[in-house]
């Protein structure tokens, strides 16, 4: 009788490690495994062409309005590897807006004091501006403000798996957008929606949603000091074969505060809404990739995009 039970619970107990040991090999097979971060070699550059849009409003004793539509080409090179990750090198080469103030004609504007400034800076292998290395000792913006999103954003942490969604304090400098850069800080959200194929570009959808309270002064006589409550999401769509944004969009709504320092001694409250849409052009070190199409929007945006045979 006891040879009975010690047999009957000695099989009991391998059926239960056999159904643990299945479950647990289902469910490490449900995680598709990647690594999210960017592989850059020395020399490679990337080009993008940017679309946006701006709308700004002032809410002074009238309230100021103006709006532009912008068209830009953007190049990122890699001048080298460092144990921190990449030395990369960041140009405007061109512009053009169509821009309108409160109730003007529209006018075509083709110039921008950040067209054909090189700004040197240092990233780690996931997208984080680590330092300002080199810039034209100029105060500037970038065309789409201080706050503007980026081309090549800060991706997170590296090591991740399709249908993963974590947060993070995103800081870094925003060396992409103003000089002198201030430090970002931001609470950002992050999804690792899918993979699919664009024409037979296999791409990872990722997506980021932020939150950032940060202020910076320009370093002019009676320049006001901006602070900025932003609030901003979209989606890149990364390929998988080379590890960059070919395709992405994001917006971002900048409540701003600006205090004027004495005389005028003043306070202005406004928004900006700024987003981007970025088109991949080129890359130097694969020029024969050229993808043909821009990914659609996921599912839950109604709808997804099916693998062409």
């Amino acid at each position: 009788m006891i040879t009975c039970v010690r047999t009957g619970i000695r099989s009991l107990l391998f059926l239960l490690l056999l159904v643990c040991g299945s479950s647990l090999h289902a469910q490490e097979k449900k995680h598709d495994s990647l690594e999210l971060r960017y592989r850059f070699v020395p020399g490679q550059t990337l080009t993008y062409r940017v679309f946006g849009y701006d709308t700004i409003v002032i809410y002074d004793s009238t309230v100021h309005a103006l709006s532009r539509e912008r068209e830009e080409m953007v190049t990122y090179r890699c001048d080298s590897i460092v144990p921190q990750g990449y030395v990369m090198t960041l140009r405007t080469t061109a512009y053009k807006a169509t821009e309108r103030r409160d109730t003007a004609t529209p006018v075509v504007v083709t110039s921008h004091p950040w067209v054909g400034r090189s700004i040197r800076f240092l990233m780690s292998p996931t997208g984080r501006r680590l330092d300002l290395l080199a810039s034209p000792n100029v105060p500037a913006t970038g065309p789409g403000g201080p706050f503007a999103p980026m081309v090549l954003p800060n991706l997170g942490a590296d090591s991740t798996y399709i249908g993963s969604s974590d947060q993070y304090v995103n800081e870094q400098w925003t060396v992409d957008a103003l000089y002198p850069p201030i430090r970002w800080r931001g609470n950002c959200m992050r999804n690792v929606e899918r993979r699919f194929d664009t024409l037979g570009n296999p791409v990872v959808e990722v997506s980021f949603s932020e939150v950032g309270n940060n202020a910076y002064r320009q370093p002019g006589k009676g320049d006001p000091t901006t602070s900025s409550l932003s609030n901003g999401g979209g989606s890149y769509y990364c390929s998988a074969r080379y590890a960059y944004p070919i395709a992405g969009n994001y917006e971002m709504i900048n409540n701003l505060t600006m205090d004027f320092p004495a005389p005028a001694a003043r306070k202005l409250r406004g928004r900006h809404t700024t987003g981007i849409l970025i088109q991949f052009i080129s890359d130097s070190e694969h020029p024969g990739f050229k993808p043909e199409e821009r990914p659609q929007r996921s599912s839950k945006h109604g709808g997804r995009s099916r693998k062409k045979h």
